[in-house]
């Protein structure tokens, strides 16, 4: 397959559900797995509300000091750095919470479980994985006497034993620079 993807968690969490059955195709950008999120789904209300107050407090803030010369210039400043770093948090909380949708990257086949729902998922857990089948690339090699004659982009021709009869078009997308030593070949895709 052109693209044979592993999803792994990027947030620690139970794994509440697998949104696809094995086999079934998915879409870019479709959810596969859940986490968990009701610890960061409760952070990013918090935030959220410290976010509005530290606006609410900087916009007052800003009209006494902007408009009514009342204050200080460092009461004006602190407050809009408040606000902004309250934001920030948000941003950043909101973004973790997304994170516990884990989505398929490219269109496919999901064609592995590695986990189950209800075992915990750290960054880095190897959850699912998703085959994209509809372009193939084929890996070999040529001989290193023909190797000079192949540069990417060169029209190439792939038949299968397991196919009989069946040709195959595509075109070279990588020619190696080295030999292997073992068959003196040089790789090409």
């Amino acid at each position: 397959a052109l693209h044979d993807v592993t999803l792994s968690a990027e947030e620690a969490g139970r794994i509440t559900a697998f949104r696809v059955e094995k086999g079934q195709r998915v879409a870019r950008n479709q959810v596969v797995v859940e986490l968990d999120d009701a610890v960061l789904s409760a952070q990013v209300a918090e935030a959220r509300a410290a976010a509005n107050l530290a606006q609410e407090q900087f916009e007052r803030q800003r009209q006494l000091w902007e408009d009514e010369k009342i204050g200080s210039e460092i009461a004006y400043l602190q407050a809009r750095a408040n606000a902004e770093a309250a934001q920030a948090r948000l941003t950043t909380l909101e973004a973790r919470l997304e994170r516990t949708r884990v989505r398929s990257p490219v269109d496919g086949v999901f064609d592995e479980k590695f986990a189950e729902a209800g075992e915990v998922a750290m960054p880095g857990t190897r959850l699912a994985r998703v085959v994209a089948t509809q372009r193939v690339k084929v890996t070999g090699g040529v001989p290193e006497r023909d190797a000079l004659a192949v540069r990417p982009g060169d029209q190439a021709t792939v038949t299968f034993d397991v196919l009989p009869g069946q040709v195959f078009e595509g075109r070279i997308s990588y020619a190696g620079a080295s030999v292997d030593p073992q068959n003196r070949t040089v790789p090409i895709e």
